[in-house]
């Protein structure tokens, strides 16, 4: 299937789904977060089941956040990227992105409840609140601690360069 026939075939059932759970947020708003057109082109097709898909990569996203984000809080000590980005935190800080790893989790826990009760009112709220979620918590304690990791990188080469050990 061509490229434009399949992002056309996957608005379409987007359309359908949207209508029939009744969810807000636009195709746009979760392409936005969640990527959603780029992963259905890389997989060449649009799943049958296309809310439980969309509820996947939904999850899917905010697991690889939570990673990273424990990463944080708990870093290997032989990954030492892990190691030297947790050092730009206060203990203060690292409770509240553990605080903050437990409020995804409450979101992709209901994620995986709904994938064996199919609960299709849960669901549309999950979708919902999917993207309220990103958009008025997530995202804007993300830059807080984003911000807070590329300062210490940026401290740090600024250090290496004054040493100049290389």
């Amino acid at each position: 299937m061509k490229q434009d026939e399949l992002l056309n075939q996957f608005e379409e059932e987007f359309k359908a789904m949207k209508k029939e759970l009744g969810i807000k947020p636009s195709l746009e708003d979760y392409d936005n977060i969640f990527f959603l057109t780029d992963l259905v082109l890389k997989e060449g097709f649009v799943s049958k089941h296309l809310s439980r898909w969309t509820c996947m990569r939904i999850a899917e996203t905010y697991m690889s956040w939570v990673n990273y984000l424990h990463n944080i809080m708990n870093p290997n000590p032989s990954y030492l990227i892990g190691m030297n980005e947790s050092q730009a935190f206060r203990d203060k800080e690292i409770k509240g992105i553990g605080d903050l790893i437990g409020e995804i989790m409450v979101l992709v826990s209901k994620n995986m409840l709904l994938g064996i009760t199919k609960d299709r009112v849960n669901e549309k709220e999950f979708l919902d609140d999917s993207v309220t979620f990103w958009n008025e918590t997530l995202a804007p304690k993300l830059k807080i601690v984003l911000e807070k990791v590329k300062s210490k990188w940026a401290k740090d080469a600024k250090l290496a360069e004054e040493k100049k050990p290389i």
